[in-house]
């Protein structure tokens, strides 16, 4: 899945139901600055 303006680690967490803790761990992302563009891992 690609990151695009606004979205956040809580909204793939409401939409595929993958903890945050999880989402954090696969992607490495900082919490308020994900990369617009970039790939991340959502299940």
């Amino acid at each position: 899945m690609t990151i695009k303006k606004g979205d956040t680690y809580w909204g793939y967490h409401m939409k595929f139901g993958t903890s945050i803790k999880k989402l954090r761990s696969w992607n490495g992302f900082p919490d308020r600055k994900l990369p617009i563009g970039k790939k991340i891992r959502v299940k």
